[in-house]
């Protein structure tokens, strides 16, 4: 059985990431494509299993630590559903690393 990495179990794969899981509690939802993708999907590291799934033209091309997501601009996203861990319903906080050529 192949354990998906994540933040929640301790997994700490780059220097600088955290080894203290308690230190994420409440992270709903962490996407790194150069962490934990195959196929269609990107994995969840952050413990809640919210799988998402690359939609319309999105796709995987080579980033600077493994695979990264390229968006077209127009229809391109990743879906992963509607789990009760993605019902915000308060402030949340977003992080993203965006490369535009």
């Amino acid at each position: 059985m192949n354990v998906i990495p994540s933040y929640m179990t301790g997994f700490a794969r780059y220097p600088g990431e955290s080894k203290y899981p308690e230190k994420w509690k409440g992270l709903v939802g962490a996407w790194c494509p150069f962490m934990g993708a195959t196929g269609g999907q990107v994995f969840d590291l952050s413990g809640n299993g919210n799988t998402g799934t690359l939609q319309a033209n999105t796709h995987f091309v080579p980033g600077k630590f493994g695979p990264a997501l390229d968006f077209d601009g127009t229809e391109d996203y990743v879906d992963a559903g509607n789990p009760r861990s993605l019902d915000i319903r308060s402030s949340i906080t977003v992080s993203a690393v965006v490369y535009s050529e």
